[in-house]
């Protein structure tokens, strides 16, 4: 039962196989397979796994499956990029990738990747479907993290993005909050 070799060897196998779901991210017509598997719920099991280098890869994988230009015609692949999505909300997804930014150190550089991954998925979820910017910021306390980043004194890549993520999710915020003053059930 306490054999290191196997447990180091089970990681290398799972690190790889998340790399290899990597060629599924430049087909999104296909993102529908990973939903109907359940394989969406394994994903984001591995962002709560306890190596870091596991999670991190899962949040590479997701940043990237969430980076879609949807403005094409294929109306299957939009609608497989949605269910993924969807699916993704369903499962928790906003309230995992938040919990997972305070174990990341960003003195570590791979770490900070994780970070700036995130941050990503976020942005392009938003993009996909705009209401999420309100529900992540009801949802999680995205908001007290990113001020908490854009307050470091050191300036870098995740700063400047920590930046950016809070005025779009602000403006989303407030667009909602303009157009529930309009709305005569308010």
């Amino acid at each position: 039962p306490n054999e290191p070799e196997k447990f180091l060897e089970s990681e290398v196998e799972l690190h790889a196989e998340i790399q290899e779901l990597h060629a599924v991210a430049a087909s999104p017509e296909l993102y529908y397979i990973l939903v109907d598997t359940k394989a969406v719920n394994s994903i984001l099991g591995m962002i709560t796994h306890d190596n870091t280098d596991i999670s991190i890869g899962a949040v590479s994988l997701l940043q990237e499956m969430t980076d879609v230009d949807l403005s094409s015609e294929d109306e299957d692949e939009r609608a497989s990029v949605m269910q993924f999505v969807e699916a993704f909300i369903a499962s928790q997804g906003l309230e995992l990738i938040v919990q997972n930014l305070t174990r990341l150190d960003e003195s570590n550089d791979e770490d900070a990747q994780g970070v700036y991954n995130t941050m990503g998925i976020i942005e392009n979820l938003v993009e996909l479907l705009p209401n999420v910017g309100v529900d992540i910021c009801r949802r999680t306390n995205i908001l007290a993290f990113l001020l908490q980043r854009v307050k470091a004194k050191k300036f870098d890549a995740n700063k400047l993005y920590a930046s950016e993520l809070m005025s779009i999710l602000l403006q989303s915020s407030l667009y909602d909050a303009e157009s529930a003053k309009e709305s005569k059930d308010v």
